[in-house]
């Protein structure tokens, strides 16, 4: 099999010379020739992504109506769309041209009829390389690689490749240190009629269900520290390397950065059509939070996998819709966790199943209190890790001499206190305690909470939750301070604004005098100081949680002030019970949530509120132009004229941040990612951060016209840079967002000084219009796209004559992702025509 030719430049702008780069192999099967199918984490991410959006353009695809060489069309096999490259045409056969299939790595035959012309933006190279390794055969589908072009066949299409010592040595590593493996069943999605390359054709692949799937993990040396995490039977135990901190003599865990970045990871993007091996983020019921994962199996319901906690080592079953991408950094970061096992000290028969109850319990108070221990092992031992010894590092006592006592004779385990001499078991924590129950249809509800990725948390027994509030508030036993506070702890928050039933999620710093607690009543998470919690009645204890974790049907927001705004708005209706229409019901249900007086839909009742909103603003700008009451001066400082070092050119990408009228367009610049697959705006995001931390509330401003303050805004319940444009009356001022655009309404006592670092710093809003030589008012679908633009925040390229004074004025707006154009679908919706279908899924 020839693949088509490749040239250096192809090949260089997919492997960098002379650099580690990370690929995905699309198979661990390859050709006769020797020849694996290689691609990166965004290629895959792209190609999957547009196999969808070729799927939804497809209506709109003209047929090919003649064979040109190597020229990249459109191909749908077994209801799946992919690009091929034309490369021989044979009328006198059925199926009469054959194609490379660029993005997968294969050959396909098929008649020219059935092949689609495809639009520009598909138009782009190939996402997948052939690649040849040097007496290397990969046991995993990640590797690290460069190309070693001195040796390849570029003429023949195929690179010849270098290996990472580290993926040579996790090849090198012994088996047996790996968990049993299975065979399962890889699905081509080609289907039988596509020829050649077994990468995507139907093949038994073995793999292991339950393993890493050779996951690069931190390494243990003899007589290192650790924390155990997991404990399965004798031969699976899951530990965590432990550093000793040498100024307060105490253990934190190693790389624990890792774990916290991923935990407080923000917005993560939904992991598309997740693979056997793919490293990303999930949340995790059990855990109550995010954490790196490893995909092991599609499960048979079609909607859940099983993935394995590369940090922790245990396995759940996570729903698709709680499978997150996960940072190329962290990907790249090894597993915390470490298989162990001390299966030297009963019979091979016997590992595969649970000991006596008081290994159970012995482990449990080590996995629960984080007792540090001192693993010992053979280092020149081929199964070294499968016979470590557990040393307790305060009184010197081997573990393994309790378990062989336990294993020899049950009677005499009372005997052997000295392990528990210091501790006891404490059975009162809820440590299968979940934010989760089952909803039903026409259940009534009332929303208490909203969470990042677009989660809520009801309340469906609110005379519980108001007796419980009530018990809570309303103590007059004396507060018992919590000590030696432990992950997973209910307890009692007595903070300044609330005291509430919480449960400790983990600790923040090394101090151990700051923690995570999660309101197990309302969902709501906080950063509590050790100082605030305390010893929970027993009564109290005996009730569960009664925050029920909810995904809200067809809620997308990824702008920040309308999710401020929206917080703001289930706060006005917390109180208002609400009915349950369940799309899905599976571990994180899907509802719909409508009033009970009229059975709206409350979340088209928050954007119609806020469309409400700009119609009353809009007629009111409009009065004033009738009346001549334009204030010049008003108008003058609508121009943020001191950010003018604010610079944005022609074909720069940007977001939507305020819809005004044609004429009146507010937007930011925006720029790729840390990952380089997405486009944001980190000023305003820094910006935020900066305004919400510094201390310029303290100080009230005494404003007028023209000055940069800081405001805090009640109907988005946050502080933003804002311009005085105007003095209403003594106490009230209208005043203009300069990092958003838009204008409200400000009381004095919502005014303050801001300080003289963030005044320097550059408005983030520009203004701009659209020419549509049409002078009428915008229409509700008009007011609805670029509602829908603004609050997802879709990327748009900025065209206008930079040689033109009033070139902003006269802007072109299209799409990134599709290349749509916004002043055509504005004039279709101006002519009652329907939008184009691009609209509907650009996100």
């Amino acid at each position: 099999m020839i693949w088509s030719y490749l040239s250096s430049s192809q090949v260089l702008e997919f492997l960098p010379q002379n650099t580690w780069t990370e690929v995905i192999l699309i198979s661990l099967e390859p050709n006769e020739n020797g020849v694996y199918i290689a691609t990166t984490e965004d290629k895959k991410t792209k190609r999957l992504k547009d196999m969808n959006n070729m799927s939804e353009f497809s209506c709109s695809f003209e047929k090919v109506k003649e064979f040109k060489a190597l020229e990249i069309v459109g191909v749908k096999i077994d209801d799946k769309w992919y690009r091929g490259r034309m490369i021989c045409y044979n009328e006198f056969q059925f199926n009469d041209t054959r194609i490379e299939l660029i993005d997968v790595g294969s050959f396909y035959q098929t008649k020219l009829d059935n092949l689609f012309v495809l639009p520009y933006f598909f138009l782009y190279k190939q996402l997948a390389l052939p690649i040849q390794f040097q007496e290397f055969i990969p046991k995993t589908t990640k590797l690290t690689i460069k190309p070693n072009f001195s040796k390849s066949k570029l003429f023949e299409g195929i690179v010849l490749v270098d290996v990472s010592h580290n993926n040579i040595k996790l090849n090198n590593e012994d088996d047996k240190n790996q968990l049993d493996t299975n065979n399962k069943v890889i699905n081509s999605p080609l289907g039988a009629n596509l020829s050649t390359f077994n990468a995507i054709s139907k093949k038994y692949i073995t793999y292991d269900p339950i393993k890493q799937e050779d996951q690069k993990n931190i390494s243990l040396i003899n007589g290192d520290y650790c924390f155990i995490q997991i404990f399965n039977d004798l031969s699976s135990i899951y530990v965590c390397k432990a550093v000793k901190n040498i100024e307060n003599e105490k253990y934190t865990l190693y790389n624990a950065d890792v774990l916290l970045r991923t935990i407080f990871c923000q917005d993560p993007k939904p992991q598309k059509n997740p693979i056997l091996g793919d490293t990303v983020t999930v949340f995790s019921f059990l855990r109550q939070g995010y954490y790196r994962a490893k995909i092991l199996k599609k499960n048979n319901d079609g909607s859940s996998y099983d993935v394995f906690c590369i940090d922790y080592g245990n396995i759940e079953t996570i729903m698709s819709s709680e499978i997150y991408e996960l940072s190329q950094e962290l990907c790249c970061k090894p597993g915390l966790a470490i298989k162990v096992g001390i299966s030297d000290l009963v019979p091979v028969e016997n590992n595969s199943i649970r000991m006596c109850e008081q290994i159970e319990k012995l482990f449990e108070l080590l996995i629960k209190k984080k007792k540090p221990i001192l693993i010992e092992f053979d280092e020149t031992s081929e199964n070294c890790l499968q016979n470590v010894k557990f040393k307790e590092i305060e009184n010197g006592f081997y573990i393994n001499d309790f378990i062989t006592n336990c294993l020899k004779d049950s009677s005499e385990i009372e005997k052997k206190k000295s392990l528990h001499t210091n501790c006891k078991i404490n059975n009162s924590h809820h440590d299968d305690f979940k934010l989760q129950k089952k909803l039903c249809n026409n259940d009534i509800v009332y929303l208490k909470n909203f969470q990042p990725c677009d989660l809520f948390y009801v309340v469906n027994d609110i005379e519980l939750f108001n007796e419980v509030i009530l018990n809570i508030t309303h103590d007059k036993t004396a507060p018992i301070l919590k000590t030696n506070l432990i992950e997973g702890d209910i307890v009692k928050v007595i903070s300044k604004n609330c005291i509430y039933r919480g449960k400790i999620q983990m600790k923040l710093n090394k101090g151990n005098n700051m923690f995570m607690v999660i309101n197990i009543d309302t969902g709501a998470c906080n950063f509590v100081n050790s100082y605030s919690i305390y010893e929970l009645s027993k009564d109290l204890m005996k009730i569960p949680g009664l925050a029920i974790r909810v995904r809200v049907n067809g809620l997308n927001i990824k702008n920040q002030k309308t999710k401020n705004s929206l917080k703001s708005f289930i706060k006005s209706i917390e109180n208002i019970p609400l009915i349950v229409e369940c799309v899905n019901n599976d571990s994180c249900p899907t509802v719909i949530l409508k009033r009970t007086a009229n059975c709206q839909n409350i979340f088209n009742e928050f954007f119609r509120s806020k469309k409400l909103l700009f119609y009353k603003l809009y007629d009111k700008t409009l009065n004033c132009h009738k009346n001549n009451q334009v204030i010049n001066e008003s108008k003058e400082n609508l121009k943020i004229h001191k950010f003018e070092n604010v610079k944005l050119k022609n074909g720069n990408s940007c977001i939507i941040t305020y819809f005004k009228d044609f004429k009146d367009i507010y937007i930011c610049k925006a720029g790729k990612d840390l990952n380089d697959c997405s486009y944001t705006n980190y000023d305003i995001i820094s910006m935020l951060k900066d305004i919400h931390h510094s201390t310029d509330c303290e100080v009230h401003a005494n404003p007028i016209v023209g000055d940069i303050v800081k405001v805090f805004s009640p109907r988005y319940e946050a502080f933003y840079r804002a311009k005085i444009l105007s003095t209403e009356d003594k106490n009230c001022f209208r005043v203009l967002y300069i990092d958003y655009g838009d204008i409200e309404m400000a009381e004095l006592c919502n005014i303050f000084e801001l300080s003289d670092n963030l005044k320097k710093q550059p408005g983030n809003a520009i203004q701009i219009g659209i020419d549509i030589s049409l002078d009428k008012r915008p229409n509700e679908e008009i007011i609805n796209m670029f509602d829908h633009l603004a609050n997802q925040e879709i990327q748009l390229l900025i065209e206008y004559n930079e040689s033109d004074e009033k070139g902003l004025e006269n802007c072109v707006l299209k799409v990134i992702s599709n290349g749509l154009n916004i002043n055509n679908e504005i004039l279709k919706l101006l002519s009652n025509q329907l939008p184009s279908s691009l609209l509907e899924i650009t996100s």
